[in-house]
């Protein structure tokens, strides 16, 4: 997915980058951050999307969600005995406190209990979740930014020195191939230019158990 989140102009900015040419490249090497970020995490990190996903109940009291929901859109309880019809709950019957979805004592869902029923793939839960450029948090920017100076450093010293980058020349056609961002980010150290990366994006690794 394309990157919604850092502004081009704020990357340019940190990189020391005053000209155009770069942009897309830039923004390729942006996209594989954030998707490396993403694929650690387990976390909806570049926009803002709906997500769905079944679960089997455990009998807790509280489900941890994966992402904290920017909107809670439903939560579904598949009915017994055939499995086939899904019945929502009412808003009133549970509430969000970060990832956290607590069941309250309720009259709505198959189970009108205080927790959450158990069985096998029994719950779905809707949601949006993840961040706009104006709500991503201060810190996920701040390794975005450093991993791509480190990034955008090991770009410019193989283009001035293409020892071991396979390249072809093919009459005036020629073309270097580098690679990948999110490759390269992933067989970073634990910093980049100081910066604890991996105890930061630790904050925000979530999984999903009740």
């Amino acid at each position: 997915m394309a990157n919604t989140v850092v502004p081009l102009g704020d990357l340019k900015l940190h990189l020391g980058i005053m000209v155009d040419t770069s942009d897309d490249v830039l923004e390729s090497m942006c996209d594989g951050v954030l998707a490396w970020m993403e694929g650690l995490t387990q976390k909806t990190l570049n926009g803002v999307l709906s997500v769905q996903y079944q679960m089997s109940g455990r009998g807790g009291k509280i489900i941890y969600l994966r992402d904290e929901p920017v909107s809670l859109t439903s939560v579904e309880e598949r009915d017994e005995p055939d499995l086939k019809t899904w019945t929502a709950y009412d808003a009133a019957d549970y509430e969000t406190v970060g990832r956290q979805l607590v069941r309250i004592a309720g009259t709505s869902g198959p189970s009108a209990c205080a927790w959450w029923p158990r069985g096998l793939n029994n719950l779905r839960i809707t949601y949006t979740a993840g961040y706009t450029s104006s709500t991503f948090p201060a810190d996920l920017h701040l390794v975005v930014v450093s991993v791509m100076q480190v990034l955008w450093n090991e770009n410019q010293s193989a283009v001035a020195n293409p020892t071991g980058v396979q390249r072809e020349k093919i009459g005036s056609y020629d073309v270097a191939y580098f690679q990948s961002a999110s490759a390269s980010a992933g067989k970073m150290a634990d910093t980049a230019l100081g910066v604890p990366v991996m105890q930061i994006l630790a904050r925000y690794t979530t999984i999903s158990v009740q």
